[in-house]
């Protein structure tokens, strides 16, 4: 293991990899950007009003959908 990783408030349900990022999704209703190189946390993304169930990156794009019945681009 190379390091713990702690920031959300609440257990991760999803996972995914993109270029020198990559993202967890979370029952606190937000999404984590983490630096692959510095393992560590940039940005904390805000939106879904529920789990954020699912995340996929695609090109330039993170996709992400939610138990509150919507998808964000």
């Amino acid at each position: 293991m190379a390091a713990p990783l702690r920031s959300h408030t609440q257990g991760m349900v999803s996972l995914t990899v993109g270029p020198d990022r990559f993202y967890s999704g979370s029952i606190d209703r937000t999404i984590r950007v983490w630096d692959l190189h510095t393992l560590e946390c940039v940005l904390e993304i805000v939106g879904h009003t529920d789990v954020a169930m699912s995340l996929i990156c695609w090109d330039q794009y993170l996709i992400s959908c939610s138990l509150d019945q919507t998808f964000n681009v």
